[in-house]
């Protein structure tokens, strides 16, 4: 965090759509062909519901699964080796992610991604490390 805005410190070419074989090679026949279709349309879904909820036409539902205390257990992490970005530690209190430098990133939050979109993650969980001011978010899929 700089002062009360967020900064992308990962790599942008994260949020790329791979559009070469160079980038993405084709892994099975028709791939790109069934990437651009599913990316098309999960934007097309995206923006649905985004204007549904700004026309007010989203019935009443829970936006937010859990507000702090502990991380529920899913596959946002890795027990078993360094599979994902980020390293963990779990104790008797829960399953929390370590920053780089070893401090602890604290659960803010979790909320439904299915509500972005019509395949969205089941949840996505906000985090933050507040020595370094850092923000994790990660997502869970059943």
């Amino acid at each position: 965090m700089e002062g009360d805005r967020y900064r992308l410190t990962g790599d942008l070419r994260y949020f790329a759509h791979a559009t070469t074989d160079a980038e993405l090679p084709d892994p099975w026949p028709r791939f790109r062909e069934q990437l651009e279709a599913h990316c098309e349309a999960e934007e097309a879904s995206y923006l649905a519901n985004r204007d549904a909820f700004r026309r007010g036409q989203f019935g009443p539902q829970m936006i937010i699964d859990q507000l702090g205390g502990q991380p529920g257990e899913g596959n946002w992490y890795y027990r078993g080796g360094s599979a994902y970005a980020f390293p963990v530690e779990y104790d008797d209190d829960g399953i929390w992610p370590i920053s780089a430098v070893g401090n602890r990133f604290w659960f803010v939050a979790e909320v439904p991604g299915w509500m972005y979109r019509r395949s969205g993650a089941d949840g996505i969980l906000l985090f933050f490390e507040p020595v370094e001011r850092l923000a994790l978010l990660t997502f869970d899929w059943s």
